[in-house]
């Protein structure tokens, strides 16, 4: 049996399911899987006959009635490779609850109840839960309940695989690579759950760590960095959510507009986008049960801005990631002075789910925003808009427009090109800061 050893330091939370386990950190049913389809893709081509004597299965003695058989296992997507993996953490963790937003009050609540919270980030789907902590006459004894945690390593992780020789060999080669442009665990593509090698041994023997920009290049498409005078976790985190709003939908306080909306706008300035699309159908368009207008609120210092008529509208956010719905504050909302909200639900029967083709990279202080280009089957695709009120039943996934007609993603549209336009756009002092390494 070979060996290889890897290292691996942790630079942003894992958002972990299983934080309850001892030990709770990266897991081998995870990193393995999406080994095998890294190395298959770049050490084998994804071609079948390359690999298939690498494979879980091929039995040399038994050589053609086991090639058939792992055949029809590649043509139904079941594709593993010959190895074993073990993963052992340190023991020393640290747990974190991940907030997009929590009142400054709240946070020094929490951490006098031992509670490490972090505001301002891009994991939201706990919303509600962290509420209840906080709330809770005993935060500690809910948080130790919830769901999804936070988790870092203080120490490092190591990973072991066996196998024979020329698997291990290969393994070796493209190891730091995969660990580099792949993150873990939720929300991956935000920046969650980044480890890199700091030693990798091939049977006790060192093997050369390659400097990571040297890969980020090789790898993708477009490679772009930005570093802060310090790695505090909660300012990474928080510049990465900044970051990425501000290039999909726009960012609040300070108000700038979307990257992306600019970037459509200079395409074709008859063709608006879907936020717009949505405002202007809906802004005055569907009652109250007292029979007023819905009005959609918004910022005085952005008013202009808010509803616009174009020729026609694409829904460009869909490109950098797909979205379940859309929520805009009222004016009026059915029960006075609470914060009710439009909500916009967004369907396609074909495509449920569409992860960011854009990923954010931590390694120590410095952030990496990287990719390559939108998947072809994401182009010139149909999608509904459907309306709900919150508190008012008489609404029930109404079409934005009464033709009822969808409305298309782009039917071209360069990912590289828009991003280079990100970086050099300084609409109203709104500038990325990104350094460019590859564009």
């Amino acid at each position: 049996m070979y060996k290889l050893e890897i290292k691996l330091k942790q630079h942003t939370p894992l958002i972990h399911f299983q934080h309850d386990q001892d030990g709770a950190t990266l897991r081998a049913s995870e990193v393995k899987p999406k080994l095998d389809k890294y190395i298959i893709k770049h050490a084998f081509h994804d071609n079948f006959d390359e690999c298939k004597e690498f494979l879980v299965g091929y039995n040399p003695q038994k050589r053609d009635d086991s090639i058939k058989t792992l055949k029809g296992k590649w043509n139904s997507g079941v594709r593993a490779l010959n190895y074993k993996m073990k993963i052992i953490s340190s023991g020393d963790l640290e747990e974190y609850m991940l907030a997009s937003y929590i009142k400054e009050e709240y946070l020094n609540e929490l951490n006098r109840n031992s509670i490490s919270a972090i505001s301002n980030t891009p994991f939201f789907a706990q919303e509600k839960q962290n509420g209840q902590i906080i709330k809770n006459i005993n935060p500690l004894a809910e948080w130790n309940k919830i769901e999804k945690k936070g988790i870092i390593e203080k120490k490092e992780v190591t990973v072991t695989i066996l196998s024979n020789t020329k698997i291990v060999e290969t393994l070796s080669k493209h190891i730091q690579p995969y660990f580099v442009a792949t993150n873990f665990g939720t929300r991956q593509s935000k920046g969650f759950g980044c480890f890199f090698p700091t030693e990798i041994k091939l049977n006790d023997n060192s093997i050369h760590l390659v400097d990571i920009d040297v890969i980020m290049k090789q790898h993708f498409k477009f490679v772009y960095k930005k570093s802060l005078p310090n790695s505090n976790l909660a300012e990474l985190l928080s510049t990465i959510n900044n970051d990425y709003r501000l290039i999909k939908s726009g960012r609040t306080r300070p108000y700038a507009k979307s990257k992306l909306m600019l970037y459509a706008e200079s395409l074709d300035p008859n063709i608006g986008w879907d936020k717009k699309y949505i405002k202007e159908y809906t802004n005055d368009s569907f009652e109250t049960e007292n029979g007023d207008k819905y009005v959609l609120k918004c910022r005085d210092d952005h008013k202009k801005d808010c509803y616009s008529n174009k020729d026609s509208y694409r829904y460009f956010r869909a490109l950098l990631g797909l979205a379940e719905q859309f929520e805009f504050l009222l004016v009026n909302p059915p029960l006075g002075q609470s914060k009710n909200k439009m909500i916009v639900k967004v369907k396609n029967a074909d495509i449920q789910r569409y992860q960011s083709p854009l990923l954010f990279k931590v390694f120590d202080n410095t952030i990496y925003l990287v990719g390559n280009e939108v998947a072809p089957e994401m182009l010139n695709k149909p999608f509904d808009f459907l309306v709900n009120f919150q508190k008012d039943s008489g609404y029930k996934d109404e079409p934005v427009d009464e033709s009822g007609e969808p409305i298309r993603t782009p039917q071209d549209f360069s990912l590289r090109s828009f991003i280079s336009f990100a970086m050099q756009d300084n609409t109203k002092g709104a500038s990325l800061g990104y350094i460019t390494i590859k564009s």
